[in-house]
């Protein structure tokens, strides 16, 4: 087959996250099967536009779009237009479309009318956004024949707004990659934290949480990555894990996140919010500890408990390790992705 994926951003942007990381594993993937596989983008600063990486290809559109969402207002029309001539020539050499969305007012799924050549178009939603993006993420789920979900929990909202049959495909761990170390000899618990500055994110919740802990002289090291913090390329992500010993993600929405699918990988002690599909993968108690979203006392009460209780933290990393096993691994999704493809083409 002849694939084309869509995703807005590509690294190295700099805010390529877990929905840039499942692309990239789709891509990947793919192509060690057999199949001819592209990726569709943007163009960051001076990347180059047309690349090949682990056996795919990646074209960027020359129009680089700015982290600046103002000055995106402006650049989008133009982008469109690059999009619409670039996929007029390309659409009819691919076998399907896949965009991993929400796509951000970018509606590519306007390629319906720009060609009678009908490929299968597939969209794999990582997320509900807010307000207009989620108005511009109803009309693209509107124009594609085939809708998936990262977790259950956003397939049942599609499901309910839209009326669509909604496929579960659950993000994938490389377990190869991702794999327990031996257990951090750290004399003070270590926490680490992969989701950057964004608001929503809970990283202000994070802080208030760490500031609670040290008013109660609870010593806490912490390692705290991602934008606005400090970037590290994802094949470095397992050392940084390796030292530690307990993973928060106190996020205020989320789809399904990759950092922590890769930290129960790494039998590490996981805290998250009860929001998107985190409840999905984490279950109270048996592989992680769930908790109440903005609530920064609730999140330092669970760091104290972790931190005061490594048998605990043990009996937690090694059901979460079991959970991504059985259902998080990257090479069972491909699977059932392939099986899909060759369903609808």
């Amino acid at each position: 087959m002849k694939i084309l994926y869509y995703n807005w951003i590509y690294y190295p942007h700099p805010l390529s996250g877990g929905r840039t990381l499942v692309c990239r594993y789709y891509a990947k993937h793919m192509a060690l099967r057999g199949h001819f596989v592209a990726i569709l983008t943007s163009r960051y600063r001076q990347t180059p536009r047309i690349e090949q990486k682990e056996g795919y290809h990646i074209y960027r559109i020359s129009l680089q779009v700015s982290p600046n969402r103002k000055l995106n207002l402006v650049k989008r029309p133009v982008s469109m237009l690059l999009e619409k001539i670039w996929m007029q020539r390309a659409v009819s050499y691919f076998d399907l479309i896949h965009v991993h969305a929400p796509t951000y007012g970018i509606p590519l799924l306007k390629w319906r009318s720009w060609s009678t050549d009908r490929r299968p178009v597939f969209i794999t939603v990582h997320g509900i956004p807010p307000g207009r993006g989620l108005r511009n993420l109803l009309y693209d789920i509107e124009k594609a024949d085939i809708v998936t979900a990262v977790s259950e929990k956003i397939a049942q909202k599609i499901r309910k707004l839209t009326g669509r049959k909604t496929t579960v495909l659950p993000n994938g761990v490389d377990l190869k990659e991702f794999k327990p170390t031996e257990t951090p000899k750290n004399k003070t618990p270590t926490l680490i934290y992969v989701s950057g500055t964004a608001e929503y994110k809970g990283y202000k919740d994070l802080l208030k949480a760490l500031q609670i802990l040290k008013k109660r002289k609870i010593e806490i090291k912490t390692i705290l990555l991602g934008p606005g913090l400090k970037r590290v390329n994802h094949d470095q992500m397992p050392k940084y894990y390796s030292k530690a010993d307990i993973f928060v993600l106190p996020s205020h929405r989320e789809g399904l996140s990759m950092a922590l699918l890769e930290a129960m990988a790494m039998e590490l002690a996981v805290i998250a919010t009860k929001v998107g599909g985190i409840s999905d993968a984490v279950k109270h108690m048996y592989n992680g500890i769930l908790i109440e979203p903005r609530n920064p006392t609730e999140l330092a009460d669970m760091i104290q408990l972790l931190a005061q209780n490594p048998h605990l933290r043990k009996k937690l990393g090694k059901n979460a390790r079991k959970t991504v096993q059985e259902k998080y691994n990257i090479e069972k999704t491909i699977n059932k992705l392939e099986k899909l493809y060759l369903k609808y083409t």
